[in-house]
């Protein structure tokens, strides 16, 4: 059992409300991983953000200009393995994804069960086949006005609902083409990276295709196809430019009905995504990678990467502008290091991806 306690300090909103030493820019995160079997593990998590008792919401009022984001979240997960499969039963408050185009969304309450297989090679074909279903009772703000009581009655736009889900995906990469890695020497193969570089061009095809059935609306599904082609040149030993690493890939969705919720509904149907990473000077590398929505023609997602990398450690400055988020990243190679973890759970053709 491991329970890690870490504290925060939110330091633009002191500089927000003029004010960097009240407990109202103090927050702490707790997080408790423990296994309870060779196959069952439970992961809890809880996080605070304001600990001035005068300020702190714990609901997030939508209609509250005060506070529309609340200032308490948490989950409560246990996983059971059985045989290739998992199955996790959940209970999460206020869980924040971001679902594309949309933003952040939060789901203000959920609690059921998620049936999952990651990943399985049929056959020699080398295709990997994976499939998703899910039972939950959800409760979400949604803009069905059909599924609220009169306004006069209501203080949210939440809806509660049964929501089952099933999903399954097909996906396949060939390589066109690929080099020989250096030799693992730290003045060679290994001189900026932990491992030696291997040049390579991909070409990968996807398919997803995903339904989902609610108690109080109508049912939602969606086919989701993606190609892409992928390629790393150079082997980062030499000063200058000895690394570049390229993608492109495009994404179609084809929808039959809508979601009644935000933060699992569709809303990029036409997507182009583009990356790029580019040795500067010896350790140093400059990252872009965007997504686009071809329909708007309005990229929904920009990150940007500033990465000095070594043999064993390496240091990534990352920010985001739609997203508003920044973060900076430790690596520390050959070691039980737990650091560098993605802070948001994502949503792809609206099943969830943690």
């Amino acid at each position: 059992v491991r329970l890690t306690l870490t504290p925060q300090y939110y330091i633009q909103r002191g500089f927000d409300r003029r004010n960097l030493l009240t407990p109202a820019e103090l927050g702490i995160s707790a997080k408790l991983d423990a296994t309870l079997s060779p196959t069952t593990t439970l992961l809890g998590q809880v996080s605070l953000t304001n600990l001035d008792p005068d300020t702190f919401d714990a609901d997030g009022d939508p209609f509250d200009l005060r506070d529309s984001e609340g200032d308490l979240r948490g989950s409560l997960r246990i996983y059971q393995q059985l045989g290739l499969n998992t199955l996790t039963t959940e209970y999460s408050y206020r869980d924040r994804i971001f679902n594309g185009s949309l933003g952040f969304r939060t789901i203000h309450q959920s609690v059921g069960a998620v049936f999952s297989f990651s990943n399985i090679v049929l056959g020699r074909t080398g295709i990997n086949f994976s499939y998703q279903g899910s039972v939950n009772w959800i409760e979400a703000s949604t803009d069905r006005q059909e599924l609220l009581p009169p306004i006069t009655e209501r203080d949210n736009s939440r809806a509660e609902m049964l929501r089952v889900q099933a999903s399954a995906a097909l996906s396949k990469g060939i390589f066109l083409w690929r080099g020989e890695p250096l030799p693992a020497t730290p003045e060679e193969g290994l001189r900026f990276t932990p491992v030696p570089l291997v040049p390579y061009v991909l070409v990968s095809f996807g398919l997803r295709g995903t339904t989902a059935l609610y108690s109080r609306s109508e049912a939602a599904s969606s086919l989701s196809g993606t190609v892409g082609l992928y390629a790393q040149f150079g082997h980062s030993s030499k000063p200058f430019l000895d690394y570049t690493g390229l993608g492109i890939a495009y994404s179609e969705n084809l929808t039959m009905g809508e979601s009644p919720y935000f933060f699992d509904r569709v809303a990029d149907r036409r997507i182009l995504s583009l990356s790029l990473t580019q040795q500067i000077y010896g350790p140093l590398r400059f990252g872009i990678a965007t997504f686009i929505n071809l329909d708007r023609g309005e990229d929904f997602s920009t990150d940007y990467t500033i990465e000095y990398t070594r043999r064993s450690y390496g240091l990534i400055l990352r920010y985001n502008p739609q997203r508003e988020l920044g973060s900076f990243t430790l690596r520390i190679s050959d070691f039980n290091w737990t650091g560098g973890t993605q802070p948001f759970a994502e949503v792809d053709g609206g099943v969830r991806r943690d």
